[in-house]
């Protein structure tokens, strides 16, 4: 069986991109040959073509005029080449990349993989968030799902979430239900593997003409893979060999016993300034814990990160960490604070006790569902001087509970990976179901 992979993210600077897709990825070669694999330089802002520029440069120079309404550039961009925004007419979308075969390497790509498979495995992951404007990368994986459901290939989508936005719990704009409409017809006519508890609930309560079936993130899978035996050891020693890929040293933090604050993706998109110093606040909390904190930007949106070591004097990582040093970092920490969902199962696979924050979906929430953890719902996106104090209370009673605790998250992680791993049961050809 000939399997064309879309939105393998592997190659996004985001260690829930890297490492969910890495995983996704390796269960779908023990089921059949990749044939064909669509990243995530296909999908985000490419419906672009200039003859003078190339296509990654110009394509992603488009998308930002676009987001920023800049019409004196955008002329400029329309002398040089043509874009067009990715839309809510999936048909007119299909059209306009198929107008571009033979010019933009992209649009080839993904009409490439889509001709030579049998079967097309979209990683749904994170995307399928409803917001208004709706999701570049959501309306082009939807529109490449339409072309291969349109060419008569099966099209399975898995390792997905589904989730109104942060902003849009309550209430969905006119535009946010027509996304809604135009994803419910689409995945009507497709195999649904959802990830999360929540995901199925809002599916079934949004989405009733779906059929949905529930598995826990391909991530998950990794269990038995991260944590070394007896936490708080040599972690600097036993992972600079894989740091030694990007010339990263090893952390002095990582010489014993560590404490991880990573971002959040809600985090990521407020005022800089405010993040940092909510982020200082709840560092400083910490410092009296005993690990010594470790900051930890698993997304180029938690970049921020970076300003707060500088202010509080403590250590950082790069984004660019190799992702299995970076995962095994966060299962042999004592503790972490996260608003991160993949970071938070890598953590969960060594037993790390974690802390939620907010994020841009029902991400956290999700997880405090899944994971064997008291505190039923996250704490602030930028936690407050308050939240600052109950978080270094939790986590001290996280920490001093000691090994019993840490193999209680992680037996209950490697059930979820055993879950995980019957992903590839919904994997088979199958006739593409009738128009929804």
């Amino acid at each position: 069986m000939r399997i064309a992979m879309v939105a393998d993210n592997s190659v996004a600077a985001n260690w829930g991109c890297r490492g969910t897709s890495f995983a996704l990825r390796s269960m779908l070669a023990e089921r059949g040959e990749i044939s064909g694999v669509i990243t995530r330089y296909e999908i985000i802002g490419r419906l672009a073509h200039s003859p003078l520029v190339p296509n990654r440069i110009y394509g992603a120079a488009a998308d930002r005029v676009r987001k920023r309404s800049l019409p004196m550039i955008g002329t400029l961009m329309a002398g040089i080449g043509e874009f067009t925004p990715w839309s809510l007419d999936l048909d007119a979308n299909a059209a306009a990349l198929a107008a571009l075969r033979g010019k933009a390497r992209a649009a080839d790509i993904i009409f490439d993989a889509i001709e030579n498979a049998d079967i097309v495995v979209v990683n749904g992951e994170g995307e399928m968030i409803f917001s208004d404007p709706p999701r570049q990368g959501l309306l082009a994986t939807m529109t490449i799902m339409k072309i291969a459901l349109d060419a008569g290939k099966p099209v399975h989508y898995l390792n997905a979430m589904i989730s109104p936005s942060h902003a849009a719990q309550a209430d969905r704009s006119a535009t946010e239900e027509r996304t809604l409409e135009v994803a419910a017809g689409l995945l009507a006519r497709c195999t649904v593997g959802l990830r999360d508890p929540l995901s199925m609930r809002v599916a079934a309560k949004l989405m009733p003409e779906v059929e949905t079936h529930y598995r826990p993130d391909a991530l998950f899978s990794w269990a038995g893979e991260l944590a070394f035996p007896g936490v708080g050891g040599p972690v600097a020693d036993r992972i600079q060999p894989l740091l030694d890929q990007n010339g990263v040293r090893a952390p002095k933090a990582l010489s014993g016993d560590y404490l991880v604050v990573s971002g959040s993706s809600a985090a990521a998109n407020v005022d800089r300034g405010t993040a940092i110093d909510a982020y200082c606040r709840l560092v400083e909390k910490l410092r009296g814990l005993g690990p010594s904190p470790l900051l930890i930007p698993t997304c180029t949106g938690d970049n921020f990160l970076h300003e707060v070591a500088r202010r509080t004097g403590v250590e950082s990582l790069p984004v660019t960490t190799p992702i299995m040093a970076g995962a095994m970092i966060l299962a042999n920490a004592s503790a972490m604070v996260s608003g991160r969902w993949h970071p938070s199962i890598m953590a969960s696979l060594g037993g790390t006790p974690t802390v939620m924050l907010g994020s841009n979906s029902h991400k956290t929430s999700a997880l405090l569902e899944m994971l064997p953890y008291d505190h039923d719902h996250p704490f602030g996106t930028l936690p407050t001087e308050q939240e600052s104090i109950e978080i270094r209370d939790l986590l001290s009673q996280e920490i001093l509970a000691g090994t019993d605790r840490r193999a209680e998250i992680a037996a209950h992680a490697a059930t979820l990976g055993r879950e995980a791993r019957t992903l590839m049961d919904l994997v088979d050809p199958r006739p593409v179901k009738a128009t929804a």
